[in-house]
């Protein structure tokens, strides 16, 4: 079976997802952004682990992942700020979350949920979508472990590439479900592969 780059995901609530969209647009409209989120191709969402999967492991992931998220469950994120910072040389904005002792446990968990599956050995052909792959992307994959999980995970929902206007957002948001999802260039959620409901 082929091997998949995938991000495990909460995906928020659909307010809150509308109006990441909508930050979103302004930036395309400004910087032409090549990250633009919709509610069906490619999605605002928290990562919690990536890595590379053989599919036809997918069913004892979400397994797994159930199981993670029933002993660790999240019902409210809660944000920090929009923020902008520079990857590759390019700025790339966010809806920063803060760090809560739910949401840490809820990533620990998924990322020893998904170790016995995963391998950080990515290619572009494991992902979806257009070509070719930004190098940025097989970076996040290859180097998740080292860089993003434990002590330095940091949730976010990426907006696109520029700096966003401030905006007046909710303080809290509830994530809707937890998800699977294949990886799209820049670490875009370009499809559910399997989703959790978090209610």
């Amino acid at each position: 079976m082929a091997r998949v780059a995938v991000d495990v995901v909460l995906l928020p609530e659909a307010d809150m997802a509308e109006q990441a969209i909508a930050l979103n647009q302004a930036l395309v409209e400004k910087h032409g952004s090549d990250i633009v989120l919709d509610r069906a191709h490619c999605l605002p969402h928290v990562s919690l682990a990536m890595g590379c999967i053989q599919s036809d492991a997918l069913q004892a992931i979400a397994s797994d992942l159930q199981s993670a998220m029933r002993k660790n469950p999240v019902k409210k994120l809660h944000l920090r700020h929009l923020t902008h910072n520079h990857h590759g040389g390019a700025v790339v904005s966010s809806i920063e979350l803060q760090v809560r002792e739910d949401l840490q446990q809820l990533h620990v968990q998924v990322m020893r949920a998904m170790a016995p599956y995963s391998s950080y050995e990515v290619t572009e052909a494991m992902f979806t979508g257009e070509r070719p792959i930004a190098p940025s992307a097989l970076n996040w994959v290859q180097n998740f472990p080292q860089q993003s999980s434990g002590d330095r995970f940091q949730p976010h929902i990426t907006l696109g590439y520029g700096p966003c206007a401030q905006a007046e957002l909710p303080a809290t948001f509830a994530p809707e479900a937890l998800a699977v999802c294949h990886l799209g260039n820049h670490c875009t959620c370009r499809k559910v592969l399997h989703r959790l409901p978090c209610q």
